[in-house]
């Protein structure tokens, strides 16, 4: 056998398989994009005690994911809102504003939010 019918197989080969490749990237799904999971509620706690932009992103984060009460254990809930009444690092606009949003959230619990955060406002030093 010569190799010139070596080169003209290898070179069918490629020829026969390029759009059997090109149909299976076009018919092939996208790939699935992973959406960045939500802080966990502990972490949000740990946050909202360091500084004054640690606390802001912890804000973020709980108007993202947790601001509706049934996004966690109530208990927790409960606990972030405390967390960021007392937090020293926000000042009470901002404090008022959290809660404001949360209430629009949960109309059913505003008085609720409204004992768990002026509470802590009032045990904040």
């Amino acid at each position: 056998m010569s190799i010139d019918f070596f080169i003209f197989f290898y070179f069918l080969c490629i020829f026969l398989t390029l759009p059997i490749i090109v149909i299976g990237q076009l018919i092939s799904p996208p790939l699935k994009i992973r959406k960045p999971s939500p802080l966990p509620p502990k972490k949000i706690l740990k946050l909202i005690q360091h500084s004054h932009e640690s606390a802001l992103k912890a804000m973020e984060e709980f108007r993202k994911h947790y601001l509706n009460a049934q996004s966690c254990k109530s208990g927790i809930w409960n606990q972030m809102l405390e967390a960021f009444a007392k937090s020293k690092h926000l000042n009470n606009t901002e404090i008022i504003l959290i809660q404001n949003e949360t209430i629009e959230a949960n109309p059913e619990q505003k008085k609720e939010i409204e004992a768990i955060i002026s509470t802590a406002l009032k045990n904040k030093n």
